[in-house]
C-alpha cells in the first residue's frame, strides 16, 4: 500500500475541514452579531487561506525527497 497516496488524502481532506471551519465561524459570528468582521480579521482569514492553498500547492508540486 502506498502510504504517501494516503497522507496526501489526509491532508487534502484536513485543509478542506480548516477552511470550512474558519468559513462557518465567520458566518455564525456575522449572523449572531449582525456585524461584519473586522479588517485585521478579513486579512487573517486571507492569509490563512493563502497559507492552506501555498502548502497544498507546495507539498503535491515539490513532494518530500525521503518519500520517494
Amino acid at each position: 500500500m502506498n502510504w504517501d497516496k494516503v497522507y496526501d488524502t489526509i491532508i487534502n481532506k484536513f485543509h478542506i475541514v480548516l477552511a470550512t471551519a474558519c468559513q462557518g465561524a465567520i458566518i455564525v459570528y456575522h449572523f449572531k452579531t449582525g456585524h461584519d468582521i473586522g479588517n485585521g480579521v478579513q486579512n487573517t482569514v486571507y492569509a490563512f487561506y493563502a497559507f492552506l492553498t501555498g502548502h497544498a500547492a507546495t507539498y503535491q508540486k515539490w513532494p518530500d525527497k525521503d518519500g520517494q
